[in-house]
């Protein structure tokens, strides 16, 4: 086996891991507090990396400026979706948002084919810069990619840990009740939960439109990947769902690179079936994080 070449593919598995961690968190954190699965999130994802795409090639934005302002303006955009999308159906009945999300997928995609067409384009990225041990490439590309994934995962982790807000957030999780009762606002909390979890969508979009390309079908083969991450690792466990994305990017580039590059994601969603077979649960509920 060439050794060169295996490491690399485990460091390319981790980048695309770190991408879907982003995804994974912002679809667990909404079925934790909303109780709802968003089939509009992988548009959502895709609409992080077109709107960076479109500041940069239109508005001559630099990279980081233009992600930055994508991500916030997404981030936004979800206290829309939560209550012009969400809430008002919210509590009609329980198939009522997924269809509803379900819809906001669909505007999002074709309304994103009309604008930017099917083609894929790329972000560019200032930094040239590698990192070679052993024969192995470290580009600056993957190693920023890691870094801002991992970073923000934890970041989040320790804020719903530690922070008063995070707190209620979680408090929210828990019983709704009571949360009410003690004096906490949950539309606020629900407010917060949509802005968090679509800025993390869309900064999982800019990160992967970095390593690979951004386009407008970028975001749908990934939703069904978060989903997966999210229900191997246990609903209500991040850190957890953070492991399970590693191991999914991990696993989907070797698949593509050592055997059946066209099955790759069916690998990902076999490991998942099995895992619900023998766990239900998932893996890490029940544990901390």
């Amino acid at each position: 086996m060439n050794w060169t070449m295996f490491v690399q593919t485990l460091w390319y598995g981790v980048a695309d891991g770190a991408s879907y961690m982003l995804v994974a968190s912002g679809l667990l954190i909404t079925f934790g507090i909303l109780r709802i699965f968003n089939m509009g999130y992988g548009e959502i994802f895709m609409l992080g990396a077109m709107l960076t795409f479109t500041l940069i090639r239109f508005a001559s934005f630099p990279l980081l400026a233009a992600a930055a302002l994508a991500v916030v303006a997404v981030a936004l955009f979800g206290i829309l979706v939560n209550r012009v999308i969400v809430q008002p159906v919210i509590h009609v009945h329980e198939m009522l948002p997924l269809l509803s999300t379900l819809a906001l997928s669909l505007i999002l995609l074709n309304g994103g084919s009309a604008i930017w067409t099917y083609n894929a384009f790329s972000l560019g990225f200032p930094f040239s810069w590698m990192i070679r041990l052993g024969g192995v490439t470290f580009s600056a590309i993957t190693i920023t990619v890691v870094v801002v994934g991992l970073g923000t995962v934890i970041g989040l982790w320790l804020w719903l840990s530690k922070a008063r807000f995070g707190k209620a957030m979680r408090a929210t999780v828990q019983n709704i009740t009571g949360a009410r009762l003690v004096g906490i606002d949950t539309k606020r909390v629900y407010d917060v939960t949509m802005v968090i979890a679509c800025g993390l969508a869309a900064l999982g979009g800019v990160l992967s439109a970095l390593f690979r390309s951004a386009e407008i079908s970028m975001g749908q083969g990934v939703l069904v990947i978060g989903f997966a991450v999210v229900i191997a690792a246990g609903m209500g466990n991040l850190l957890g769902a953070v492991l399970i994305a590693l191991i999914f990017g991990v696993t989907e580039n070797l698949v593509a690179v050592y055997g059946a590059p066209l099955y790759s994601r069916a690998v990902l969603y076999a490991i998942m079936l099995i895992i619900l077979v023998l766990r239900p649960q998932g893996l890490f509920t029940g544990k901390g994080g």
